[in-house]
């Protein structure tokens, strides 16, 4: 069993932990986003119970990508039942798609049998075949790493970096009992370097929002921000990115990415002159270029890829569309003519379109 008492526990301002779930049904879901005589089939057996909903969204791992743009939407049967077949090379989170809802681990070749408890407010405790790693990683803080209420706009050196060093610590503390599942042969060396990514990099991106918070209220007020401030921001965001295969799987992917790019933005120019930039692009509508312009001096490969997807996916989301969202699409579709992220994307580019040419 898992010790939790070698767990760290600090406050960050967040509200305990609730699940919220709109759930699904009895389909079979099978995902062909892999392909391949070397991908091995999960299959996901669950029953939902209690105020059973007529649907229910989960994220669909692309490329192993748990990300919230990249779903589908399966109806519950009359039973409260559901199938989903997942075909993957390695393991891949399965994300419900609820305000702080649960990840679930999902591993080439294996079966799972799980239920849904949903109450009538919407919470919902998971059962069933449940493993015990499953239910070590539920009980971690799973919170929005931008949502939690951090140390902002302060000179005091002190409180910011020693914040950074208890969210170092809490991620150390957690990283032992993955090694000691790992080490007493509970879970695969795949499953321990997916935690270790997922992890690494939620902490790492609470510690990145902490610090660009920080920056941003220091130099709106005329302040010149610290070498201590600015050295919890590079260090957040000098996890190698390129050398980690299970970087794109982690839950906070893209918001780790877009941190580091805001990084790298400020700590090569000034803040006045980025703004200058951007304003600039602004009024040339071309400020979704720009952006991408500023990713692909970072990221390539497979990283640039998911990025460039997450962030239409996200501008989207914020009504922030317009010629150039669209010019930026048509170019990702140019540059990953076989991208199975394009999908997802090309019903958002049709109500896009719609909007923008009226």
């Amino acid at each position: 069993m898992f010790n939790t008492n070698k767990l760290i526990t600090i406050n960050l301002g967040c509200k305990p932990r609730t699940i919220l779930l709109c759930v699904f049904a009895l389909v079979v879901f099978q995902l062909h986003a892999f392909g391949g005589s070397r991908y091995g089939k999960a299959v996901i057996s669950g029953q939902v119970v209690g105020n059973v909903p007529q649907w229910m969204q989960f994220t669909v791992p692309v490329n192993g990508a748990a990300y919230e743009g990249f779903f589908e939407t399966v109806e519950i049967d009359s039973l409260g039942r559901f199938t989903i077949l997942v075909e993957t090379e390695k393991p891949v989170f399965l994300k419900f798609m609820f305000i702080d809802s649960h990840s679930f681990i999902v591993e080439p070749n294996k079966a799972y049998d799980i239920i849904l408890n949903v109450s009538l407010s919407h919470t919902v405790r998971f059962g069933g075949n449940i493993s015990e790693i499953q239910q070590f990683y539920n009980s971690l803080i799973h919170s929005h790493p931008r949502s939690c209420i951090f140390t902002i706009g302060t000179q005091n050196v002190t409180e910011y970096v020693e914040k950074g060093k208890e969210l170092e610590a809490m991620l150390q503390q957690e990283l032992e009992i993955f090694e000691e599942f790992y080490q007493n042969g509970k879970i695969p060396k795949d499953v321990f370097s997916l935690l270790v990514a997922d992890r690494t990099v939620y902490f790492n991106t609470a510690k990145a929002v902490m610090a660009s918070m920080n920056f941003s209220n220091v130099v709106s007020a005329g302040g010149i921000a610290s070498d201590a401030l600015m050295g919890v921001w590079a260090d957040a965001v000098s996890w190698a990115i390129a050398d980690n295969p299970f970087l794109l799987h982690a839950i906070y992917a893209y918001e780790y990415l877009l941190m580091t790019l805001w990084y790298h933005l400020y700590a090569t120019h000034s803040f006045d002159d980025i703004a200058a930039i951007r304003a600039e692009r602004r009024l040339q509508q071309t400020i979704h270029s720009h952006t991408i312009e500023v990713a692909s001096e970072l990221f390539s490969g497979k990283v640039l890829e998911f990025f460039t997807a997450a962030y239409l996916y996200q501008q989207y989301l914020m009504n922030s569309f317009d010629q150039d969202w669209i010019a930026v699409f048509e170019q990702f579709k140019a540059q990953y003519p076989k991208s199975n992220y394009t999908r997802f994307l090309t019903p958002l580019m049709a109500r896009a379109n719609a909007i923008v040419e009226k």
